[in-house]
């Protein structure tokens, strides 16, 4: 690539440099409520195919958006969920899963309120500030580009922080927007979903299914799991296990599983943050996550061992007597 073609990209993928660094110490506690947060009348289905594509401008971004965040190579995760009000403010929560450095190899999990401002110019591109917990010193810069859209309305974005991040020295922060509503509730999940993790930077890896109950309250669910860990330099330890456990899902999409990998005791139970991104209505389509404990198989290898996780809707399922009869 020529040096004119270098300083062309540059130009287009960069923002106004006014904003300081994310630091840990900008970070909420975890826990901590979000924003309510404001829906569009008529949300997009997930549905695939041809989207038309119109003049967009700053007000095409208007709505609820599902945030997913990732720092470097699987060490960094975070989930969100946006309010943008089509007049170029922000505002929202962040939930953060880091590396605990005074308890490695620990996870440090905290939830940051934000606020923002934003902009966007045809064909699709943009720039957004985030500003964490009130704190004008913790300003992000982040660029935008639009990935969907129909008419001029905006079903998804990805973007990255134009500044490094703290908790990973260096390292680039990419994320993605996607626009759903937040009505939803335990029973948004259910059926079966297609489930992977991931462990570290593609260290580990599993892929099987879930049964989501459909249950109000605490659901419960079941699965099988295929494994592919590490087992030294040279051989890989191949593994099945059935799974069991619960799980509860909040108004805005933030859903909380409890896992069991059930031909593994000696393994914890094993808490799990996620975010429902795509959805259809109230049903859940989608959700991408992260384990709040480390990878018992990497941590012992001195390994990254943040596992994040993807869950994608098959299909229904044959309904519990329980769940009959709500």
């Amino acid at each position: 690539m020529n040096l004119s073609v270098t300083v062309l990209l540059s130009l287009l993928c960069t923002a106004p440099a006014s904003g300081r660094r994310l630091g840990r110490e900008h970070q909420g506690h975890y826990g901590k409520s979000a924003k309510s947060a404001k829906t569009p009348d008529s949300p997009p289905d997930s549905g695939e195919g041809a989207r038309s594509f119109g003049e967009l401008e700053t007000s095409s971004i208007s709505g609820t958006y599902a945030m997913v965040l990732e720092t470097g190579a699987n060490l960094v995760s975070a989930l969100g969920v946006v309010d943008y009000d089509g007049d170029g403010h922000l505002s929202g929560s962040i939930r953060f899963n880091e590396l605990d450095e005074d308890n490695s190899p620990d996870r440090f999990l905290t939830t940051s309120d934000i606020t923002g401002t934003y902009s966007l110019e045809s064909p699709g591109l943009g720039n957004q500030e985030i500003v964490f917990d009130g704190n004008a010193d913790s300003a992000v810069p982040a660029g935008l580009l639009v990935t969907k859209a129909e008419g001029t309305n905006v079903h998804s974005l990805d973007g990255n922080f134009l500044v490094p991040s703290e908790a990973v020295p260096g390292a680039l922060t990419r994320f993605t927007m996607t626009q759903r509503v937040s009505n939803f509730h335990t029973n948004s999940l259910n059926g079966n979903y297609a489930l992977q993790i991931i462990g570290g930077a593609n260290m580990g890896h599993g892929c099987g299914f879930i049964n989501f109950d459909g249950v109000e309250g605490d659901g419960t669910f079941t699965g099988q799991m295929r494994g592919n860990a590490p087992a030294s330099d040279s051989e890989r330890f191949l593994f099945e296990t059935a799974l069991t456990g619960t799980y509860e899902v909040e108004h805005h999409g933030f859903t909380t599983l409890q896992l069991t990998f059930a031909d593994f005791p000696e393994f914890p139970v094993f808490p799990i943050t996620a975010l429902i991104v795509h959805a259809n209505g109230s049903q859940g389509l989608s959700l991408r996550g992260n384990f709040e404990i480390p990878s018992p198989v990497l941590a012992a290898m001195g390994l990254p061992s943040l596992i994040s996780t993807q869950l994608d809707y098959l299909g229904p399922a044959e309904m519990s007597e329980v769940a009959k009869t709500q």
